[in-house]
């Protein structure tokens, strides 16, 4: 199977994640699905990695398969492995991986405390 892919690093920001999704959208127009999950990924690296911490960054590589796309967002790890909150409340946090579940049709982790990779397969 064919593919073509992006990759690029970013600083450990909260402003990044807007460049993170402005990158997106110069691979594959606009999507809302794919941004939001490119969202909640980078996301969720900045505020529950070392990504987040001074001098941090993490890398979102984009890769283009036929009918799919795959989102994988690397950070610098941390205590704990990202999983889906099963009763976020109506708290403003803890629904991320929730949502990048909901528009995925696969998604998963891997790495350790020292780093790990976030990815989802979204259909185009």
């Amino acid at each position: 199977m064919s593919s073509v892919s992006w990759t690029r690093q970013f600083p450990g920001q909260s402003s990044q994640v807007r460049a993170a999704r402005r990158f997106t959208r110069e691979h594959f127009g606009h999507n809302d699905a794919l941004e939001i999950v490119v969202s909640e990924l980078t996301t969720n690296a900045i505020r529950h990695s070392r990504s987040g911490e001074a001098g941090g960054w993490f890398t979102l590589h984009l890769e283009k398969f036929p009918g799919k796309v795959q989102v994988r967002v690397s950070d610098l790890g941390g205590p704990k492995e990202p999983a889906c909150v099963e009763d976020a409340g109506t708290g403003n946090s803890g629904r991320g991986l929730s949502l990048v579940d909901s528009f995925s049709i696969a998604w998963g982790v891997g790495g350790s405390e020292v780093g790990r990779i976030v990815w989802a397969d979204l259909a185009l």
